[in-house]
């Protein structure tokens, strides 16, 4: 794609292209269009307490849902997002969210489990800017695009599994596949999702 752009954009004096990232090299990007300008624009941060878990989980859905749980009732008000691999995933957390809300729902104040994955019609992804009700607390549950290309107001809370899935090509073998690959050192983009003081859980 960036190869087709670069050639267009060689041939169109009127044509402007701007990249936007996060987490980019930003230094190679330029290179790579001729040594085109690069603007940084710093965003704000807040302070952000992180925990660690003391053991990987066997089941990472199981371990964030029982720490969105304990969140919700016994943390101060305030929005939680938990990091999910995919779509499988993110709608096996829901389910499993709304279960066991329903059984403590005697003591408990109103949560709204929003998720978000790209195949989500634009009408539902868009819920989860919506602040929530007066006495009320959300949790979306998303894939790591929630670290990069977008922020939502409200986020008190992160709760992140450590696992993300990326795509890996064996060249020798022709074949490629999907894995589930954990690395602590690269959370920190989690955390970074607090919109406010705030507490990070990473495994």
């Amino acid at each position: 794609l960036f190869g087709l752009l670069k050639k267009v954009v060689a041939g169109r004096r009127d044509l402007k292209l701007i990249v936007t990232s996060a987490t980019m090299d930003a230094a190679k990007f330029s290179e790579f269009f001729g040594s085109v300008p690069v603007f940084r624009i710093p965003g704000r941060t807040f302070p952000v307490d992180v925990f660690y878990a003391r053991a990987s989980a066997e089941d990472y859905v199981e371990a964030s849902v029982r720490q969105c749980l304990q969140i919700h009732l016994g943390m101060p008000g305030g929005d939680v997002l938990i990091f999910m691999t995919g779509q499988e995933d993110i709608l096996a957390t829901c389910t499993a969210l709304t279960e066991r809300l329903a059984e403590v729902a005697h003591r408990a104040a109103r949560l709204l489990v929003l998720p978000v994955y790209s195949l989500l019609p634009s009408e539902l992804q868009a819920k989860i800017f919506d602040k929530a009700p007066d006495g009320a607390r959300k949790v979306i549950v998303a894939t790591n695009i929630a670290e990069t290309s977008l922020t939502v107001d409200g986020i008190y809370y992160v709760i992140d599994s450590g696992f993300c899935k990326l795509k890996v090509r064996r060249a020798a073998a022709h074949v490629g596949r999907v894995v589930a690959w954990q690395g602590r050192c690269s959370r920190r983009p989690a955390a970074d999702r607090c919109t406010t003081r705030a507490w990070a859980w990473t495994r």
